[in-house]
């Protein structure tokens, strides 16, 4: 697949390739905002609002090739307000919010084990500087030096984020495994 910077040069010129771009990001954006929200469906809607919200200002970024750091940010902000929503609109039941969690069988299975909700818990604990480091490492499969060039960060500080949010994730789960 191309790059980030070829694929958003065509896709200021044919609206049809942005989508290589949402193919390509959709996975770790999604994750991105299940950190901080903790429900799929809800990370979906805001990973497809953030994608949404790049594409309307996509002739506006500057570093081309840094497309996932800008659109990563945008749905991290919108995942952040939707806390903020989930915060002010606290009347909602805790059986309306099982009846949206249910009826997604893919939530359903993402989450079906203890395991994996306090994987997901310690996670989302975690600065968001080790969190996006990891997720990139350990769900997108990516290289240290491939994250460097990503986040346009030095190789020794991704190495250094791996191994210190490795370390923060093993003493949260280490707390509440025991």
């Amino acid at each position: 697949m191309a790059d980030d910077e070829e694929l958003v040069k065509r896709a200021l010129e044919d609206a049809e390739q942005y989508g290589r771009l949402v193919e390509k990001h959709w996975r770790t954006l999604v994750g991105l905002a299940f950190q901080k929200l903790g429900n799929l469906v809800d990370a979906e809607d805001v990973a497809q609002r953030g994608l949404v919200q790049a594409y309307r200002s996509l002739k506006d970024l500057r570093e081309q090739g840094r497309f996932l750091p800008w659109v990563a940010r945008i749905v991290s902000r919108l995942a952040g307000e939707e806390i903020g929503r989930r915060t002010r609109n606290a009347s909602v039941s805790l059986h309306e919010e099982a009846a949206v969690n249910v009826s997604s069988p893919s939530a359903a299975t993402t989450l079906d084990t203890e395991m994996n909700e306090k994987l997901n818990e310690a996670m989302g604990e975690l600065p968001e500087n080790y969190r996006v480091t990891l997720i990139l490492r350990y769900q997108e499969n990516l290289s240290g030096a491939e994250i460097a060039q990503l986040l346009g960060e030095p190789s020794g500080t991704i190495r250094s984020r791996i191994t210190r949010g490795l370390r923060l994730l093993h003493e949260r789960l280490g707390a509440t495994l025991t």
